[in-house]
């Protein structure tokens, strides 16, 4: 696919692409898929809460950032 000019790096496509970092972002199974793949796994955010303090949790990114507003 990368041969054929059916992928876009994503080093081009979105802001976010020049934070990654990860070796598995340059090579997968000894293939080199820099600029084309980006990992999952290897920085997730989590967000935990006082479930005492906060009875109901957003629990999509849209409801997050009505919370967060307050």
């Amino acid at each position: 696919m990368v041969g054929k000019g059916l992928l876009a790096r994503y080093t081009a496509e979105i802001p976010t692409g020049k934070l990654v970092t990860s070796e598995a972002a340059k090579n997968a199974l000894g293939t080199d898929v820099g600029g084309y793949v980006m990992p999952m796994f290897n920085s997730q955010t989590a967000i935990a809460h006082n479930a005492a303090m906060v009875s109901d949790p957003p629990k999509t990114h849209a409801e997050l950032e009505k919370w967060v507003q307050g």
